[in-house]
């Protein structure tokens, strides 16, 4: 028991490592969603790869054909912000190709034009996990000497946010970034006796490539576009969003991800996991600095590293009445905690998630609380289709209360 306990301690402790100031990638699967953000020692199928390729020993075998992930906010779901950016996109193009208008008059028409649609947030992620992923037990001639479970797994994420702010001073701020990886990783059981405690130990190394958005003018990731950006991309006969302060960059790298995942059979047949993601990752690449020469510049960026400690078990509440009493046995119960995150605040950390199966697990509701706010979802499981809801809120600012945005996150996909 005092191993375990030192072993906690040792391991929080690491969480006093100053921390960039560069976001990592974001990869967050629709169950874990739905459990408030938990996962490093209860996530299952292909997602372990992404989450703690530890898990990997966990599972007896797993065929993923495809699964696709979809997050919006509110506005992406709400027809009068969807029809008031049409309605501005119409009627930029429509100004742009009026001939009879002076530029000034121009610049009245565009002012009006952002002021109607200003304040508007928008943000998105849409994720993909793609054929062919697997987990299987090890089958390279070598690698099985050291491997007891090995698997691959292709992934992507997109992530989009549009904001109308400011109506004094109307202007239009816009950031994207596509992250994709295909993922190797590899899994050893480490019986007790060696160590004081059965683990399993797993390796995650990951190809990644990032494509991003950026501002012309400064480099910056996020791209506002004022009044004058908008005018000055008025063309003689249409709209010309080329001459928007827009620019694209393409970088790929390599990086690795380390987990382990320790058995405590004395507290609920539970389990510790603990994963570093991201270790001695480095993406490089190259951007236009001067838009008029086309002239570029080679960059290298560091994604910081992560890690997270989390435990799960199954629980029971053994309540007298048989019908709530089948709700309340044998569900899952799991707590994480960020120890190297961007996060400044102890509570922003924290993730906690339960999950219940019922009909032979073909139905399973989930509800959790990430960072303070309470998250819900729910799954139908069938022999080789799935499909999956969950509401979701992350809070994009580095402390508790700031910047809360809500998702709605569906995922379908087919596997065996």
């Amino acid at each position: 028991m005092k191993k375990y306990i030192l072993l906690t301690i040792f391991l929080t402790c690491i969480s006093s490592i100053a921390y960039a100031e560069a976001l990592p990638q974001r990869y967050i699967s629709i169950r874990s969603s739905g459990m408030g953000g938990v996962g490093v020692a209860c996530e299952n199928g292909i997602d372990v790869l992404n989450v703690n390729p530890a898990l990997m020993n966990q599972i007896g075998g797993h065929l993923h054909i495809l699964s696709v992930k979809a997050e919006g906010t509110g506005s992406f779901l709400n027809s009068k912000d969807t029809q008031r950016l049409s309605d501005f996109s119409e009627n930029l193009d429509k100004i742009g190709s009026d001939a009879n208008k002076s530029d000034n008059q121009k610049s009245v028409d565009v002012l009006t034009e952002l002021q109607k649609v200003t304040p508007l947030s928008l943000r998105a992620n849409i994720s993909v996990n793609t054929f062919p992923s697997f987990i299987a037990s090890s089958f390279i001639p070598g690698i099985n000497l050291f491997s007891d479970k090995m698997g691959f797994g292709g992934f992507g994420n997109a992530q989009i946010y549009a904001a109308f702010v400011n109506s004094s001073d109307p202007r239009i701020r816009l950031q994207g970034i596509v992250d994709s990886a295909g993922i190797i990783g590899f899994s050893k059981k480490i019986n007790k006796g060696l160590i004081p405690f059965d683990m399993d130990l797993g390796v995650g190394i990951k190809m990644l490539t990032q494509q991003r958005t950026y501002n012309k003018l400064d480099g910056s990731d996020t791209i506002e576009i004022g009044l004058g950006n908008l005018v000055s991309a008025m063309g003689d006969d249409e709209f010309d969003s080329g001459r928007l302060p827009i620019g694209y960059t393409d970088a790929s790298g390599t990086g690795y991800d380390v987990g382990l995942l320790i058995d405590m059979p004395w507290l609920k047949n539970g389990k510790m996991g603990m994963v570093f993601k991201d270790l001695s990752t480095t993406i490089k690449g190259s951007r236009i600095i001067d838009v008029s020469t086309n002239v570029k510049e080679s960059f290298s960026d560091t994604i910081p590293m992560t890690a997270k400690i989390g435990y799960s078990g199954i629980a029971t509440i053994d309540l007298p009445i048989p019908i709530v009493r089948e709700l309340t046995k044998d569900f899952v119960v799991a707590f994480d905690y960020d120890i190297i995150s961007p996060d400044k605040s102890f509570f922003k950390k924290i993730h906690m998630g339960i999950e219940k199966g019922l009909f032979s697990d073909i139905l399973k509701i989930r509800l959790g609380n990430n960072q303070g706010n309470t998250t819900f979802g729910a799954s139908i499981d069938l022999a080789f289709f799935h499909i999956s809801y969950a509401n979701f809120t992350d809070e994009l600012g580095r402390k508790v209360g700031i910047n809360p945005v809500t998702y709605q996150v569906v995922e379908t996909g087919f596997y065996f």
